[in-house]
């Protein structure tokens, strides 16, 4: 009697497990969500990692314009870029969670050059989320609005998710029950508590 009810127990532990961990087992199975369209590993080199396992990296990489120097920006943008890997780097350091960053511009003016030389700076993955996909997307929109951010918290090293035309879907006007408005409140609602790990990037034309 005791034995049969001991493996019914195991057997429901063992479903809600994997039920809990039926994200992850997408991601790793279906490698990266929907929705995000370019991802670049920046990996620190060996070298990099010994330096700061041993504390010798005193000045961090990129310091000042050295780390835009390929970016086509002007000087007053490349100060202020530069201004905000510094920002970053300390929140990183200190670990608390990033403070989300809004570019507004039209696209000549370098946000997306930008923020691939911040993640590669800050020795975070990039990943570029298309707000056009979450607005043409059907069912599942929840589902896979949550997905990515399972996906971007897992990465080790932390993620800089760059949301390109982030004002057409957050000004984008649907009705309560349309799935893409849904996935916009889910999306907002995992950017208020979002993870130390991952740096958000809005970039809108306004």
């Amino acid at each position: 009697m005791w034995d049969l009810v001991g493996v019914l127990f195991l057997s429901v532990c063992i479903l809600a497990f994997v039920y809990l961990l039926r994200p992850y087992l997408h991601v790793l199975l279906h490698g990266k969500p929907r929705y995000i369209t370019e991802v670049e590993k920046n990996r620190p080199t060996f070298r990099a990692r010994i330096k700061a396992y041993f504390g010798l990296a005193h000045k961090p990489p990129g310091e000042g314009f050295a780390g835009f120097k390929g970016v086509s920006l002007n000087c007053n943008t490349k100060q202020r870029a530069s201004d905000l890997v510094r920002s970053l780097r300390a929140d990183k350091i200190n670990r608390v969670p990033f403070r989300h960053v809004h570019f507004r511009g039209n696209d000549t003016l370098g946000k997306y050059s930008t923020t691939k030389t911040t993640a590669k700076l800050l020795c975070l993955d990039f990943a570029l989320l298309d707000a056009n996909l979450v607005l043409e997307s059907g069912e599942n929109a929840i589902y896979h609005m949550n997905l990515m951010f399972v996906w971007a918290r897992a990465c080790p090293r932390g993620t800089v998710l760059f949301v390109k035309d982030a004002d057409a879907f957050l000004a984008q006007t649907c009705s309560p029950d349309d799935e893409p408005s849904d996935a916009r409140e889910t999306f907002l609602y995992n950017i208020d508590g979002i993870s130390k790990n991952v740096l958000v990037i809005l970039d809108s034309c306004g």
